[in-house]
């Protein structure tokens, strides 16, 4: 029997968010904390990491001591991980060699798995692939695949990807797809914050337990969780544990935040629907800016999700 724990998108960074009142490095390493803690209580055989330890490939000196001291509680180490895009440069996975990821590596808390290397190099019972991030592993799903190196042992595949069980209006794969490609028996997904949790497509498990870090004012009231994995023999079992050292909105979101979104948007949305045959459109224009400034995926997301939550919120108010 094999037991796995995997979390994902810690996205840790020193400095302040404007849409949170509280510290929001600490907050993320009291759940890593924890993570450890529930590792440890369940004598996990091994600990995997989707992806996106940090919010930028070189954060501060303060944040990589910190993790790195969290992340020695943790009884199985070194922790398995994939590459996300926020741990490399220029969505090339080889940077990472000259990033703060490979000094986690160095400190012998991080095992960052190679494109087509597979851990444990013997087991019995399980095989571990990893894909990392690169350019291009949101829309073509034979970045995912992988082969077994064992056919009769349960392959896991971690990928930080956008791999979704519905219809999205940027770059992604579908379950169908991913599944169609690879010999992977369970697909641990990272990047999607939001998560889904289990899925099952044509006898392949999917799993997205989302993000640890609530990065975004559309997160606040999302629980972060991780993944259990037990696996005997060829039976799967994959158990989705919720944090609890989490605060609750009203605990982290900034009073400020909303003043700003109060004097930048209020009156000015007010303004537009005053006008009879007002045309602007903020949605157009962040597609706009976002297809000429070749904008990251990522961003453009989020800022369409921070104008809904600004309009619906100001609306609500008036």
């Amino acid at each position: 029997m094999r037991k796995i724990l995997y979390f994902t998108d810690t996205h840790l960074q020193s400095k302040e968010l404007s849409s949170r009142k509280d510290n929001f490095l600490m907050s993320v390493l009291e759940k890593i904390e924890e993570i450890g803690e529930i590792a440890n209580s369940n004598n996990v055989d091994y600990v995997l990491f989707g992806g996106d330890w940090f919010s930028r490939p070189s954060p501060s000196d303060e944040v990589v001591i910190k993790l790195i001291q969290t992340l020695k509680k943790f009884n199985a180490r070194p922790i398995i991980s994939i590459l996300g895009n926020h741990d490399i440069e220029g969505r090339n996975p080889e940077t990472y060699n000259r990033k703060s990821a490979k000094i986690l590596e160095e400190a012998g808390v991080v095992k960052f798995l190679k494109d087509g290397e597979v851990f444990p190099p013997v087991d019995t019972e399980i095989e571990i692939h990893g894909v990392n991030y690169r350019d291009g592993v949101d829309e073509n799903p034979d970045f995912l695949r992988i082969e077994k190196r064992n056919m009769n042992l349960i392959a896991i595949e971690m990928v930080h990807s956008y791999v979704l069980p519905f219809k999205a209006n940027f770059s992604c794969l579908s379950l169908e797809e991913v599944a169609g490609v690879t010999e992977a028996d369970i697909i641990l997904v990272g990047h999607y914050h939001d998560g889904y949790g289990v899925r099952r497509v044509n006898g392949k498990i999917f799993i997205s337990p989302g993000s640890v870090a609530r990065d975004s004012i559309t997160q606040f009231d999302r629980i972060p969780q991780v993944v259990l994995l037990t696996i005997e023999n060829t039976k799967v079992e994959p158990k989705l544990i919720k944090l609890k050292r989490v605060k609750k909105r009203e605990e982290i979101e900034s009073k400020k935040l909303n003043d700003i979104d109060r004097v930048l948007f209020g009156e000015f949305f007010s303004s537009l629907t005053e006008r009879e045959n007002a045309s602007f459109d903020p949605e157009k224009i962040i597609e706009m800016i976002s297809k000429n400034e070749d904008v990251d995926e990522v961003v453009r997301r989020e800022a369409l999700r921070r104008y809904e939550e600004a309009r619906e919120r100001i609306y609500k108010k008036s």
